[in-house]
């Protein structure tokens, strides 16, 4: 996917499929070890932990690291990724109470 980083908004492409923001380079190995996103900052509490292995995708919460895991195919994967990148994971917009 390419990432425009002044809007935090991704366009799907074919790289996306692949795992990989901005071309093959920046496609995490099957080396099954956690990774965690750059924009996530220090704050433990509000990460999600992606491990990408030779047949699966695995996540985990980053505040419970010995808690449950969620295992997905790479198709699965694509197919979230390439959601999350059209807007269709967007958070509702919060109007206040009153």
């Amino acid at each position: 996917m390419n990432c425009e980083t002044s809007t935090a908004r991704c366009r799907p492409t074919v790289t996306a499929v692949a795992g990989g923001c901005g071309g093959a380079e920046n496609r995490p190995a099957s080396t099954g070890r956690w990774l965690r996103s750059s924009f996530c900052r220090g704050a433990a509490d509000t990460c999600v932990d992606v491990a990408f292995g030779a047949d699966h995708v695995r996540i985990r919460d980053s505040k419970s690291p010995d808690g449950p895991e969620l295992t997905f195919t790479p198709a699965e994967w694509a197919a979230f990724v390439l959601g999350v990148c059209n807007g269709e994971f967007e958070l509702p917009a919060v109007t206040p109470l009153g």
